[in-house]
């Protein structure tokens, strides 16, 4: 769920729903993921109010009297099956996920929000860091979405560009490199028309090791790419940024 001009905290108790299968590449018909959890309430409240602190245009959302849970898709599920299937293979359950999304604006606003963006991160990150407990933040993001001219939103030659701009990003951490390649070279494809609906949480989450970094005057993260790939119209990576002890961004 997204707002228009807002950042949006999920304050429900519980989310649930099911990923439709149907218009994957190789999928069964008729597949669907499903997938529900609980969530942190009191801690989600705490974050909202500290993104409002901040001059943050954040806003919660408490549906149903939270007598149902708030619904979710695939952008929530996609990520979390895996770190769900992880966890199973331990023997243990989803532990409690906050959840945030970002406004509706980013889709034709996104190089114009860069600043906001890094301010949204580093006040993230500084919430988090001042938890006794260790947390994952995952920052779930599309690449560039215009690979195919078959595509919904058709062919652009600054698709790859960009795609290879944050696969470098994630790489060069923690070095000066890193970026240039997103806030730059990247921002720049991005506003020719690479239409990553997830450029926004790939800033924030730049905004909330930088700061991080700038607090403890020390190169603290460790960028390592997993996977990256478009098989349709769209890029995917997958990317692990680590320090020890402390936040660990997905």
């Amino acid at each position: 769920m997204e707002l228009s001009e807002q950042y949006l905290v999920y304050l429900n108790s519980h989310n649930a729903g099911a990923s439709p299968l149907d218009d994957m590449p190789h999928a069964a018909g008729n597949r669907t993921v499903p997938m529900n959890f609980t969530s942190p309430q009191n801690l989600a409240m705490q974050l909202l109010k500290h993104l409002q602190k901040e001059k943050l245009p954040a806003e919660g959302l408490r549906g149903f009297s939270d007598a149902q849970p708030l619904p979710i898709s695939w952008g929530e599920i996609l990520p979390l099956s895996f770190v769900q299937k992880a966890r199973e293979d331990h023997g243990l359950e989803l532990p409690p996920v906050l959840l945030m999304s970002f406004p509706l604006r980013r889709f034709n606003h996104s190089d114009s929000m860069v600043p906001e963006l890094l301010r949204l991160g580093s006040a993230t990150a500084d919430f988090l860091e001042a938890l006794p407990q260790r947390v994952v933040w995952i920052v779930s993001a599309d690449l560039a979405h215009t690979h195919l001219a078959s595509g919904p939103y058709g062919y652009c030659p600054c698709a790859q560009p960009f795609d290879d701009a944050v696969v470098r990003w994630a790489k060069d951490l923690p070095f000066e490199s890193a970026a240039e390649a997103l806030l730059h070279e990247g921002r720049g494809w991005q506003r020719a028309g690479a239409a990553s609906c997830g450029f926004t949480g790939l800033v924030a989450a730049h905004g909330a090791m930088a700061h991080i970094s700038n607090l403890t005057g020390l190169p603290t993260w460790r960028g390592q790419v997993l996977a990256y790939a478009h098989p349709t119209y769209y890029g995917m990576m997958v990317a692990r940024f680590e320090r020890q002890p402390g936040l660990v961004v997905v």
